[in-house]
């Protein structure tokens, strides 16, 4: 094993723990439906449901085989091996006759007899698999899709090419009684890369969801290929060799350089790595992963039974729901249901049928039909919630929906998007923000890559006044967001709280309250909200006084903070339900705590308490974001209104400068979001130096770069930056 820098833990489980994959974007095709049923068989092991017309030996086999190729690309992937995740249901034939019943698309002159295939959608997920199929490993396009969904939920981050190749690499496994081969090469990839001309290495670095590297099959085989035998040859290749080139690329990401620049950092000349892949492809000499089989789950683990007509034919229709066949789904879901009323899987995917026609009503009476037959089952009370509240929380506030959703939660504790619409639907009561925050931040804990969850997050911050947070939790859900519904819904997100704190400040100067009373220290639980111009820090108490007055010593990820009450401020503290006794001034020290502080000075040495968060043991904290890349700067649409100027003052690290005569412009890196800032005259900027420099004269243009700073910017809309430079305070 290779050994990568603390830093870089996120990535270090991708490269050596030996993951695995499922099919690689192969489209399915309908089951025929209306032939006379055979015997089917059920075999239900902790993570699939193998359904199966080869017999229960069989069923029982294939489910093994699949819990170890789990084992094998989880064991390594710390976070995602804490949650069970969805159980997969396997539809596994017995030859290819059976395969071209439910594939009749694929058995077509001159179309290709798929070995096996992958669908999901709407949290379910299955594989058809034809048992009989020759070759040394042809379930290689379904283990690279199993691959992605074990870890794209908690790595977002990775670059396409080495999304795909690491999928690839991990496809082409192949597990014996005593042992599992892993980065097999593969015959066909090596083959497209000899005949086809290879993808420039800065291009191919570039490819996104969006290219037609990615979307056009003349350019995307090529793809995937040399994706593939480049992360091979980064793994494996010339005996592991090169590994020392993927974990400083993949270091330089986590540090927050986007791919390009890592991979200059980490590659170099990038033509001589392209000369060195094509010799180590033409070369032919691969070598492959070796590692003693996992072991086998026990018999005890595994549950078979004969499957009714009824229930075959639910499982059927299903397959072709999930995997867009709604016209061949929606017929063998009614013959399901006509055959056994009392079968809870037909409803169930009925009404995700109908969720996809745009039927709301008949998609909600079906899965409360689901919930009648079966009450414990975790999607069926989540989807009949997110039904009742539109999917956004929002509706009517009835117990039947709080009730489902943590049913969902009590059914299935690792269910993520319970989590999720618990806390939308918590907060938009009004009356429990506390609850409201955190489940919602439970969902982000459990799938860290999802941005929608974050988010999600974001919203309930702005119901408890908390604009700060929110603001950052937004700009990291756009950061990470792939999909443009999510990327737009991030950015409406960011432009409707601009308005809304713009209208909170104005409503506080026309209020002007008067002086609050001497500062109490005083428990207290409930929202806290946003004081304007506070910044805000999370980190552990390390040091603690109360001989004057409250001094503490709070130990963040990056800086150590003084801070102390103040005369005239009233500090408000708040706990979740704080336990009897406890004393703050015995009790705050090594507590995490965030605090909501203002600066005494422009060094910020000492920092004045406004309000003061202790959370309790075990009481779930948001985690940094995943590291995305290149966040996109933010432009506003032509129909947004013009704002009023808005200053802030951020604390971060500037990654480049550059200056053409007096004008500079830089890359502010502030949690994990990439800012563009201006000064159109750098010399009138008050820039201040908590730090030597190698020149007694600081040349902000050849010496910030790289540097820790706080930096004041007014906010701007509309135009090629995010904000013009007021005053740098060059901290390290």
């Amino acid at each position: 094993m290779l050994s990568t820098p603390a830093s870089n833990a996120r990535w270090r489980c991708l490269l050596f723990g030996l993951a695995a994959a499922i099919c690689a974007g192969t489209v399915l095709a309908p089951p025929s439906g209306g032939q006379k049923h055979e015997t089917w068989v059920e075999v239900r092991s902790p993570n699939f449901i193998v359904v199966s017309n080869a017999g229960e030996k069989e069923a029982r086999k294939t489910a093994i085989r699949f819990e170890q190729i789990r084992t094998l690309y989880r064991k390594s992937l710390a976070i995602a091996s804490q949650h069970s995740g969805p159980a997969t249901t396997i539809l596994a034939v017995k030859d290819e006759n059976s395969m071209k019943a439910l594939l009749p698309d694929f058995f077509v002159k001159g179309h290709t007899r798929p070995a096996g295939l992958y669908a999901a959608g709407w949290y379910h997920s299955y594989m058809a698999v034809d048992l009989a199929s020759p070759g040394s490993n042809p379930f290689a396009p379904i283990y690279h899709e199993y691959y992605h969904s074990v870890t794209l939920p908690y790595f977002p981050g990775l670059p396409l090419w080495l999304a795909e190749g690491l999928a690839d690499f991990y496809g082409y496994t192949d597990i014996t009684d005593r042992e599992a081969l892993m980065g097999r090469p593969s015959p066909e990839l090596i083959a497209q890369l000899r005949i086809n001309k290879m993808i420039p290495l800065d291009v191919l670095f570039k490819v996104d969801h969006s290219s037609p590297y990615y979307n056009e099959e003349s350019k995307s085989n090529v793809f995937y290929a040399e994706s593939w035998a480049l992360t091979h040859y980064f793994l494996v290749g010339d005996n592991q060799a090169h590994r020392a080139l993927l974990s400083n690329f993949l270091a330089a990401m986590d540090q927050g350089s986007s791919a390009n620049e890592a991979a200059a950092k980490a590659f170099g000349d990038l033509k001589q790595l392209q000369s060195a892949l094509e010799r180590y492809i033409h070369g032919y000499n691969f070598y492959e992963v070796k590692t003693a089989a996992p072991e086998k789950i026990a018999e005890s683990e595994l549950h078979a039974r004969i499957l009714s007509d009824a229930e075959t034919d639910a499982y059927r229709g299903g397959f072709e729901v999930v995997r867009g066949h709604r016209d061949l789904g929606e017929p063998l879901l009614k013959a399901a249901i006509e055959l056994d009323p009392k079968v809870a899987l037909a409803y169930e995917y009925m009404a995700l049928s109908r969720l996809f026609a745009g039927d709301r009503e008949q998609a909600l009476d079906s899965i409360s039909k689901a919930i009648a037959a079966e009450p414990h089952n975790a999607l069926t009370r989540y989807l009949r919630a997110w039904l009742a509240t539109s999917g956004r929380g929002m509706g009517k506030h009835d117990a039947q929906t709080e009730e489902d959703l943590r049913a969902a939660i009590a059914a299935n504790p690792d269910f993520a998007p319970a989590y999720d619409l618990l806390g939308i639907y918590l907060a938009s009561k009004g009356d429990n923000f506390t609850e409201a925050l955190s489940v919602a931040r439970n969902a982000v804990l459990l799938e860290p890559a999802n941005s929608r969850f974050r988010l999600d997050v974001a919203r309930v911050l702005v119901g408890m006044e908390r604009y700060d947070e929110a603001q950052t939790l937004a700009k990291q859900a756009l950061s990470q967001a792939i999909e443009p519904v999510d990327k737009s819904n991030a950015q409406s997100f960011l432009q409707t709280l601009q308005s809304l704190r713009e209208s909170s400040a104005a409503a506080a100067r026309q209020s002007a309250p008067p002086s609050p009373p001497a500062p109490q220290t005083t428990q207290t639980s409930g929202n806290d909200s946003a004081t304007p111009d506070l910044t805000s820090a999370t980190g552990t108490v390390t040091q603690l006084s109360c001989a004057r007055n409250l001094e503490i010593e709070l130990k963040t990820a990056t800086v150590v903070l003084h801070l102390h009450d103040q005369p005239g401020v009233h500090v408000k503290f708040l706990m979740t339900s704080p336990p009897a006794g406890f004393d703050l001034c015995k009790s705050l020290k090594d507590k995490r705590v965030t605090v909501q502080f203002k600066p005494d000075d422009k060094k910020g040495k000492s920092n004045t308490i406004y309000t003061l968060r202790i959370y309790a043991p075990g009481e779930a904290e948001l985690p940094d974001a995943p590291r995305k890349p290149a966040a996109p700067v933010l432009t506003p649409t032509p129909q947004e209104r013009e704002h009023p100027t808005v200053t802030t003052e951020d604390e971060g690290t500037v990654k480049s400068v550059s200056c053409t005569g007096n004008e500079m412009k830089l890359v502010f890196l502030v949690h994990d979001v990439e800012f563009t800032l201006r000064a159109r005259d750098f010399t009138r900027v008050s820039i201040e130096e908590d730090v030597p420099f190698e020149t007694k004269k600081f040349d902000p243009c050849a010496q910030l770069s790289g540097h820790d700073a706080k930096i004041t910017f007014v906010i701007v809309e509309g135009k090629a930056y995010d904000g013009d430079i007021q005053s740098i305070e060059v901290l390290k």
